[in-house]
């Protein structure tokens, strides 16, 4: 009886540019590039992933051939409306960077942003930026100033992490606030080079509030803190040791976890003041020097 040999198919290359584009947004974009030495049906299937995602942690020196391979990549990519853009550097790198890749999120109607990279120097934010209707998350890791102006309009923003982030003024924070209409979750990492005066975060839609300090220990500062949040569900903060709060009651309130380190508490009457607030709580949780405050 003859044998008759099956050749193998290759199913996978027939498929759609769009789907090609599809299964090749969950690798990284450094791997996703790599296959287009595949063969000539692979050399733009990268093209069309909505996902971009670019990390160099492997020293702490820029890197010309990464910042290119950035550049490269976003020129490159055809797809009109990016899934997420995710840029993370452990090198320095300049502030028209910043503002190009902010820019092009911003063109492409990114729908998740992701920034975490050393700046030179500090550097604004793009005016242009805050007019972005697709965004539904944003993650800012990188030593920049957020100067928001008046007219801020994130109508989808759904998450907002500043790490690191300069405020430029008293207004910029609420400015953001007040132009993101379904903002759930805040989370700001204090900036030690902050002036502000006050951190006004006034939101009917944020449910999720976190405020921590960086690893650095930090002396009571001068900021006062208004908190006028009445749907929220869950506060956290953490060796943040404001000169006053000014909060309003939290009828919504399930968790809180409030923790003060050594050296942080000896502004007590403020602290306290916060912690009544926080007593409809159906889970509170205190640590460091909370605990050496008297609600009495």
């Amino acid at each position: 009886m003859e044998m008759v040999r099956i050749l193998p198919v290759d199913r996978i290359s027939t498929l759609p540019d769009d789907i090609l584009g599809f299964i090749l947004s969950f690798f990284p974009t450094k791997e996703a590039v790599q296959t287009s030495i595949l063969s000539k049906r692979w050399r733009y299937a990268w093209t069309f992933a909505s996902k971009i995602e670019i990390s160099n942690y492997s020293s702490n020196v820029i890197n010309p051939n990464s910042t290119v391979f950035t550049y490269n990549v976003l020129r490159g990519n055809c797809v009109s409306c990016l899934e997420e853009l995710e840029l993370e550097f452990s090198s320095n790198h300049n502030s028209r960077n910043l503002r190009n890749w902010m820019n092009h999120a911003s063109l492409r109607d990114a729908v998740k942003l992701s920034l975490d990279f050393p700046l030179h120097k500090y550097a604004t934010v793009p005016t242009s930026f805050f007019s972005s209707k697709k965004l539904e998350y944003i993650t800012l890791g990188c030593g920049i100033i957020l100067n928001a102006p008046k007219s801020v309009h994130f109508p989808s923003l759904k998450s907002l992490v500043l790490y690191d982030v300069h405020l430029f003024d008293d207004e910029s924070l609420g400015n953001i606030l007040a132009g993101s209409p379904v903002l759930g979750i805040l989370r700001m990492t204090r900036n030690r080079l902050d002036t502000i005066n006050t951190l006004n975060i006034q939101s009917n839609s944020l449910t999720c509030l976190l405020l921590d300090a960086l690893a650095v220990p930090f002396e009571v500062s001068d900021v006062t803190v208004v908190i006028k949040t009445p749907n929220l569900i869950a506060f956290h903060i953490y060796d943040w040791s404001p000169k006053e709060f000014k909060v309003d009651n939290f009828p919504s309130l399930l968790y809180a976890n409030i923790c003060i380190s050594d050296g942080l508490s000896s502004n007590d009457n403020t602290l306290a003041g916060l912690l009544r607030k926080l007593s409809s709580a159906e889970c509170l949780i205190l640590g460091g020097n909370t605990f050496e405050v008297s609600l009495i």
